[in-house]
């Protein structure tokens, strides 16, 4: 799974689009067409053979994207990056953390106080300091224009792609939980929330 592997990401709206087509690949196998086209191509080494290879990546695309029922423009857009660039099209952002150090001493004056006493001022004193330096970590990622990873569950993203490319009915999807507490409103609710986050029409 994508979501999760960082907390800041470039496009937080790209990372939830890019989870769900993951789950059209892990729940409806025909779906890795898409991919499967791409093995094999040969390498394009004059402009004209990128030409070509664009305009097919094009017609790729607007097939599968009708085929599973994504009318959506960003649909198209994102099956053909899948396409030309073989399922790696995006990239988490490099780590510009630096590293964190607690360097100031600590004494025990064992004639003064005790042991517990001296041990939660200590901790007292890292736990502030660490969080002063993580608070400036995550300023610095907001200058740099990155966002805060979404935290939706991914089984969410799978609801999705199996009401929309799968023509599954959302009772039959709350169903297959099998017993799961979620109630039918829950997952409807979900299925219609996480379309909305990413921007999808639904069929």
């Amino acid at each position: 799974m994508r979501l999760g592997q960082g907390e800041y990401v470039h496009s937080a709206l790209v990372l939830e689009r890019e989870q769900f087509f993951y789950s059209i690949f892990e729940v409806e196998p025909e779906s890795r067409t898409l991919l499967d086209d791409v093995r094999g191509l040969p390498l394009r080494d004059t402009l004209l053979e990128w030409e070509e290879y664009s305009n097919r990546a094009a017609q790729t695309a607007a097939a599968w994207v009708k085929r599973w029922h994504l009318l959506d423009e960003w649909c198209a857009r994102m099956a053909e990056e899948f396409f030309v660039l073989g399922n790696a099209f995006y990239l988490p952002p490099r780590s510009t953390g630096r590293s964190f150090r607690f360097e100031r001493p600590f004494y025990w004056h064992r004639g003064t106080s005790t042991r517990a006493a001296a041990e939660a001022a200590a901790r007292a004193v890292f736990e502030y300091t660490m969080r002063d330096s993580f608070d400036n970590e995550e300023r610095q990622a907001r200058a740099e224009g990155l966002e805060k990873a979404p935290k939706r569950n991914p089984e969410h993203y799978r609801w999705l792609a199996r009401y929309q490319c799968k023509g599954e009915s959302t009772v039959s999807i709350w169903k297959s939980l099998n017993g799961d507490r979620r109630t039918y409103e829950a997952v409807k609710k979900a299925i219609r929330e996480t379309a909305v986050e990413i921007g999808l029409t639904r069929r």
